[in-house]
């Protein structure tokens, strides 16, 4: 009896958790992405604040504040991202009827929003206005008397009693309690969000444990906390302070406010040192000092007075660590990747044990296409610091370009975990998802990657593919031109918006768009070598052979088909689109022997079995864009004029490591007059295997099997089978060279029939011993049989360099021709 009561009492105890779960499960708004600092919750705007950390979830009601040095990022469950700096304060409503929205109340403070769903966006509402949100990008600055919001994309219907102000992008608008909302122009938008950006990790700018020994009481206290990685506390305790005039400890704070995104309270305390001038500082000190202001104009792009700065802190002390980096990145910055890696490299040296050295030195190898070698010194910085989020990020690259996307994941969800506001790993995150098939949730990872650096085009280039790929075309080309405004000398955007308006079936923009990413190809020299750059080159001239196609320009297209795969033979892309112009003009030789090429080239792709040129993958980058998928077509035509049909099925499949597709198709024709036969079956089965990131397997059977019986051709009867298995290997040496081997047997067998044909003899006649040549006519059935084995294989090593491009192999043939003839004679000659 006692087990029955157990029984009843913990249903009910279930069904009572169920219920009240669902119910809390409806009431949550957003979640909070990342914090920083202090972070604090008043639940239903009642009661004590208390902290919270990343995973809460926020309810209607809910007040959030962030604290001095603090921020925040939330994401609404009905999509949409909001950054919250610090000192700031907002609640959340829930939508009080089924025509109204979400609301967030902000009393002071700023915040910066992002969404590409503005169907479901929020209305704000301060003390002087109430915005109604018809964009996706906007910032805004509140307290109690004025209100500022800026729009850097879409637009936003700024209202208060006393009117209402329309803003659009590139416009802001200034309201306060006593008077209608002013409009004005941004200058600078992104200026608007500066506090939100991302700047780069840098190294300790001093050796923490002397700097220890020589501060005050408070101020080591403050270098404790930063050793344990508090840094939003550490920040605290050194702003509360009493002020030692230690420039040591001025450039330290400046160094953590530069990491936390305070990039005015860091140029402040710049300027101020700058201004002492004080004669015992050291070079080290004042090349530490230069090299930081360099940093921080490198990530406002500007390039020219950082390059004086990072120089001018070298020339002072050429062993200072921060002044090696600075050379690193304005070397970047000026696209001179060579230079940079050298500079990376001495890093490196001079810091063997640091962990951010190797990764920064792995994150430029991959800018070579070394993957084995970024792979390496990723692995090293992680031995040496398996929590640094930017060591995590480059070893989680550096997996997912080695085709392992499980560990890239778990890589970056680390990064994430121990950097919030990092915006490169939910980057990496949302490309290994996709890579997995999980498109939906890698593009969201991606949107959240735009809104925590907004400044990035790069970003908003991936998140147009991503939309591109779930079909979304509009969203896509939304995301392209945004990119192409805050960049418009990245060529990718436009390569990418190229394939948007193909898919729109505009290609004489595309042809523009294309045109326009070639002649802007090299300004990828800030990441990419130059043979990685001629790489680059071919894809573009790719592109514009496919545009050509569409307009029905074959001849231009096959003209830069070559000219890519002549700046670079391992184009796939290129080879598939020589084969299909091949096609057009009947070289069917060539054309299978490109598809071929094709066939060994390429990475695993779903979309290269579906044959599609504009579909295969681009780059390093887009390639990562493939993902398992599964299709099934079916294609049936006919005609009543010859009474043919021609049914076919097509069904192609990628997995992590495989990929599959098979086709079965048969063409019947009666003909139009009577006794007109002919039927085609054929049959193609083609295999890959991806065993690891170097060698690949790939395996194809194709039969075809032709009958014919047409009375008024010779011969009237056709009987053709053909029969072909290969198999093919790719394997990568190094990142210069490659292996690629093909083998392949083939048996065809013809018989033809051509009934009663008459043929013209001639018969030398002798008679009495004089010789006489006759005609004759004679009615014969022809027969012939055909047998025909095939045996080839090529071998080819394909060298690149940014010098010289190398390729080599060899071809063997074997054939062995077998063929009957039978001639039955039907009539004797008279």
């Amino acid at each position: 009896m006692c087990s029955l009561r157990i029984k009843i009492v913990v249903v009910v105890i279930s069904f009572f958790v169920s219920f009240t779960d669902a119910i809390s499960q409806e009431q949550v708004l957003a979640q909070l992405e990342s914090c920083e600092g202090v972070v604090m919750r008043q639940i239903s705007g009642r009661g004590a604040f208390q902290a919270i950390g990343t995973g809460t979830l926020l309810r209607s009601s809910d007040v959030i504040q962030t604290g001095r040095n603090s921020r925040a990022a939330i994401s609404f469950r009905d999509g949409g991202f909001l950054r919250i700096a610090e000192n700031s304060s907002l609640q959340l409503e829930a939508k009080s009827g089924s025509n109204s929205n979400s609301k967030v109340i902000m009393p002071f403070g700023r915040a910066y929003y992002f969404s590409r769903e503005p169907k479901a966006a929020p209305d704000f509402e301060t003390p002087s206005v109430t915005t109604a949100i018809h964009g996706t990008e906007f910032a805004l600055e509140s307290n109690q008397n004025t209100t500022n919001v800026s729009v850097l994309d879409g637009s936003v219907r700024l209202t208060n009693p006393m009117g209402q102000l329309s803003l659009s992008s590139g416009e802001q608008g200034r309201a306060s309690k006593d008077s209608a909302p002013l409009k004005t122009i941004l200058i600078k938008p992104l200026d608007a969000v500066q506090w939100a950006l991302y700047y780069p990790t840098l190294l300790s700018v001093s050796d923490l444990t002397k700097l220890k020994e020589a501060a005050s009481k408070e101020e080591a206290f403050a270098i404790s906390a930063l050793e344990q990685g508090q840094k939003t506390a550490a920040i605290s305790m050194l702003e509360n302070a009493p002020d030692t005039g230690n420039p040591e400890i001025d450039l330290l704070k400046a160094s953590l406010y530069v990491e936390q995104g305070d990039v005015t309270k860091a140029q402040a305390l710049i300027s101020s040192l700058n201004s002492k001038d004080d004669p015992a500082y050291s070079n080290t000190f004042k090349a530490r000092l230069s090299a930081l202001n360099a940093i921080i104009l490198v990530a406002q792009n500007n390039k020219e007075e950082a390059q004086q700065l990072a120089a001018t802190a070298y020339a002072l002390d050429p062993k200072t660590p921060e002044a090696l980096l600075a050379r690193s990145y304005t070397s970047q910055a000026s696209f001179e990747i060579k230079e940079a890696y050298e500079w990376a490299k001495k890093l490196a040296e001079l810091l063997p044990n640091n962990s951010f050295a190797h990764a920064r030195l792995a994150e430029l190898e991959m800018g070579f296409g070394r993957n084995e070698e970024a792979l390496k010194q990723a692995k090293q910085a992680m031995e040496l610091d398996s929590n640094n989020s930017y060591a995590l990020t480059v070893y989680g690259f550096s997996n997912l370009f080695r085709r392992m996307p499980d560990k890239a994941i778990e890589s970056f969800e680390k990064a994430i975990l121990n950097d919030g506001i990092s915006s490169l790993p939910l980057l990496g995150l949302g490309l290994a998802k996709i890579n997995k098939g999980l498109l939906a949730d890698g593009r969201r990872d991606i949107e959240k990657a735009a809104f925590l650096a907004p400044q990035v085009a790069i970003y908003r280039s991936y998140l147009g593919k991503a939309f591109f790929e779930e079909e979304r075309e509009g969203l896509a080309g939304h995301e392209y031109d945004r990119a192409i405004s805050l960049d418009p000398l990245d060529p990718t955007s436009y390569l990418y918006r190229a394939y948007n308006q193909l898919s729109a079936n505009d290609p004489v923009q595309a042809l523009k768009d294309v045109e326009k990413s070639i002649e802007l190809n090299n300004n990828r020299a800030i990441y990419r070598s130059s043979l990685l750059l001629d790489q680059d080159l071919a894809v573009r001239s790719a592109g514009l052979s496919e545009t050509f196609t569409s307009l029905g320009f074959s001849q231009a297209a096959r003209v830069e088909a070559i000219k890519s795969i002549n700046k670079d033979y391992s184009n796939y892309s290129a080879h598939l689109l020589l084969a299909d112009s091949y096609e057009m003009i009947l070289t069917s030789d060539a054309s299978t022997s490109e598809k071929a090429l094709v066939d060994l080239l390429a990475p695993l792709s779903f979309n290269l079995f579906q044959r599609q040129a504009g579909d295969a993958s681009l780059n390093e980058y887009n390639a990562l864009f493939d993902r398992p998928d599964q299709r099934t077509g079916v294609l049936t035509s006919a005609s009543t004029y010859n009474d043919r049909i021609a049914p076919q099925i097509q069904h192609a499949a990628k997995g992590e490591d495989s990929a599959y597709a098979f086709s079965l198709g048969s063409e019947l024709t009666k003909g139009s007059k009577h006794n007109n036969f002919s039927r085609l079956n054929r049959a193609r089965l083609l295999g890959s295997y991806q065993f690891d990131a170097d060698n690949r397997a790939l395996l194809e059977g194709v039969t075809t099997y032709y009958d014919l019986k047409e009375l008024n051709m010779s011969p009237d009867q056709k009987e053709d089978e053909d029969f072909t298995i290969r198999s093919g290997y790719q394997h990568h040496l190094n990142s210069n060279s490659q292996l690629i081997a093909d083998f392949g047997y083939s048996q065809i067998r013809s018989n033809s029939l051509a009934h009663s044909t008459l043929r013209q003899t001639i018969w030398n006649e002798i008679i009495n011993g004089e010789s006489f040549q006759r005609d004759y006519d004679i009615l014969m059935d022809e027969l012939s049989r055909e047998a025909l084995r095939l045996f080839r294989g090529n071998i080819q090593h394909i060298y690149d360099s940014e010098i010289v491009s190398l390729i080599s192999g060899f071809h063997g043939q074997a054939t062995h021709t077998l063929r009957k003839e039978n001639s039955p004679v039907l009539e004797d000659p008279d």
